[in-house]
């Protein structure tokens, strides 16, 4: 972490899902949680389009606190609810923001 202070945000991408009115349920809890950390500023979900991948961004104030609703037991209960359901993250947290250094790999 840089800690750069300067806004920051965190692309999660999903597998497509068999139900689509149960993920935007789902992934309305996740929104929310982001919601309630500190630093956060805004958040979006992709549309749900044919065979694309599924998405959320979420922006926060600084990297660091970004990183600390990232790394939350309460974003972590419910991503492992929506496992339980079959909402499955494709890849890893895309981080994004002025100053950031990409992660080799």
């Amino acid at each position: 972490m840089s800690g750069n202070g300067g806004a920051a945000t965190s692309v999660t991408i999903f597998h497509p899902a068999a139900d689509p009115d149960g993920f935007d349920r789902w992934v309305s809890g996740l929104r929310a949680s982001a919601q309630s950390a500190d630093g956060f500023r805004s958040s979006s979900v992709s549309l749900h389009d044919g065979d694309l991948d599924w998405a959320m961004a979420v922006t926060f104030s600084s990297e660091d606190m970004l990183h600390r609703w990232l790394d939350s037991s309460r974003r972590t209960i419910v991503l492992e609810d929506g496992q339980s359901q079959g909402y499955w993250c494709r890849t890893t947290d895309l981080i994004l923001g002025e100053g950031i250094e990409a992660t080799p790999g």
